[in-house]
């Protein structure tokens, strides 16, 4: 099953796999939020709320930090998770490199500038 998006559709105890890659601003050169496929285990914290936990312990958070608070990406096995995580790559390297083109097609006007 592909991307819950909210919480309480979690289930406490439940493994689940997790992944995510996004850009805010592929300008940056830098992924906004980048977790690679990973099995993670829904369970409660001290606050009441979910979170999702790897087995070493690390908590990976549901939500991202950017403003547009973008849920990860949740699904119930390791292949599902793999497909849309190499999905998601390709996106934005097919995003990063449109990019690459428009900076290319700056660059040769601004050379013509010269006198």
């Amino acid at each position: 099953m592909f991307c819950k998006m909210y919480t309480e559709d979690l289930q406490i105890g439940v493994t689940y796999w997790v992944c995510d890659y996004r850009f805010s601003d592929v300008r940056k050169y830098v992924p906004t939020r980048h977790v690679k496929p990973i099995c993670v285990v829904c369970e409660m914290n001290p606050y009441g709320d979910k979170e999702l936990k790897t087995k070493k312990g690390k908590v990976i958070p549901i939500w991202d930090k950017s403003t547009s608070l973008q849920g990860i990406n949740i699904f119930d096995n390791e292949s599902e998770c793999i497909s849309h995580y190499n999905d998601l790559i390709e996106d934005c390297s097919a995003k990063l490199k449109n990019y690459i083109v428009v900076l290319q097609a700056d660059y040769e006007k601004m050379v013509k500038l010269k006198i």
